[in-house]
């Protein structure tokens, strides 16, 4: 009907007529082309508040299991330390890194962890010993490695949809949670579980079983007897400290990426801050 009215008013060289009719053309284009990208836009929207929920569901999982894993590490540490004081003849110290730059950031000693930690200093050794006295072995070599929930992030990244976030606050703490869980998986499938391994089978030469009880006085005798089952003692109390440190930051990187994502979702975050202390 429009096309007709131009033709008529070419037709007639109404000019005026023709240029208003131009005009209505142009503003109805332009019209359709906004209300497509409010569309677009909204779509985009809900996708990312679609993308930051999943997240948010992934990293409390992530947080539980980093919790109940940095409970076991303690585990393994009382352990070794318990062992430590009650043979130091065996040349069993009590060794300890100091912070030091890690790749993606600062890596804390484990003491300054612990220090900052009210709820790990509750968590006191004293208390743990009468639970792992007559299984410090099984305690101290029973690793803890907490997977990740990362299917949801891996997803958001090879699928090129983080590009739809316009938060880069956001967007660096993601890539940096993967870093850390990253770094964590590696650490755990290249060195953890493989030690574990080896230190099981040296465990068993010394009538050592990662499943059963031995009296502790037995148990000290034998470590003040054997260097090389002391020298596996300290290697082994050396790596829970380390596991714990890293551990200890992916956990901390989820808490703070779970109340970025709320801050953006708008939502009132039911994370505690006492959860970076569990």
């Amino acid at each position: 009907m429009l096309l007709r009215r131009i033709t008529k008013h070419v037709t007639e060289q109404n000019w005026f007529a023709v240029f208003i009719d131009f005009l209505i053309v142009v503003i109805g284009i332009l019209i359709a082309f906004q209300i497509t990208e409010w569309n677009e836009s909204r779509g985009e929207r809900e996708r990312v508040n679609e993308i930051l929920y999943e997240l948010r569901t992934d990293l409390n999982a992530d947080i539980n299991l980093y919790t109940a894993a940095l409970d076991s590490t303690l585990n393994r540490i009382s352990a070794g330390e318990y062992i430590a004081t009650l043979a130091p003849d065996a040349a069993l110290t009590q060794w300890e890194e100091k912070d030091k730059p890690y790749q993606n950031g600062a890596l804390p000693s484990y003491a300054s962890l612990l220090d900052k930690s009210e709820e790990l200093k509750n968590k006191s050794f004293a208390k743990r010993v009468p639970r792992i006295q007559n299984n410090l072995w099984e305690v101290l070599i029973d690793v803890f490695n907490p997977p990740s929930n990362s299917a949801s992030f891996d997803s958001l990244i090879n699928s090129g949809e983080l590009g739809l976030f316009e938060n880069q606050e956001l967007v660096s703490a993601i890539q940096d949670y993967r870093f850390w869980t990253s770094g964590l998986a590696g650490m755990q499938d290249n060195t953890i579980r493989p030690m574990r391994n080896s230190v099981t089978e040296i465990g068993q030469l010394y009538g050592l079983s990662a499943f059963g009880k031995i009296n502790e006085k037995q148990f000290i005798e034998l470590v003040k007897n054997n260097p090389q089952l002391a020298a596996v003692i300290q290697t082994e109390l050396g790596r829970a400290k380390r596991h714990f440190r890293i551990k200890a930051l992916v956990k901390e990187s989820a808490i703070s990426l779970v109340k970025l994502i709320e801050k953006e979702l708008g939502i009132e975050s039911d994370s505690d801050d006492s959860k970076a202390d569990q």
